[in-house]
């Protein structure tokens, strides 16, 4: 079986599919909110990560807690209960 490989950075076509959407649907719904990345002055991409965050967005999916915050929410508990 051939492994499939997409770029983490897509042109507006490929976002625009990526989301399910036309590309005048991607510039009127997502550009507002996912800036593209200008990698060259005349190359923009979208980040699939952030097009991810949008989608969650939107089906009200809550995105997912970092390694990092969870470490900080737990030395919070953990101080305000006086274990250290």
């Amino acid at each position: 079986m051939t492994e499939q490989w997409v770029p983490r950075g897509l042109r507006e076509e490929q976002a625009a599919h990526y989301v399910g959407l036309s590309v005048s649907s991607f510039r009127s719904y997502v550009v507002a909110d996912v800036p593209p990345v200008k990698i060259t002055p005349g190359r923009n991409i979208w980040l699939r990560d952030q097009l991810d965050a949008w989608l969650n967005r939107r089906a009200g999916i809550a995105p997912a807690t970092s390694a990092a915050s969870k470490y900080n929410d737990y030395e919070q508990i953990m101080g305000a209960n006086g274990a250290h």
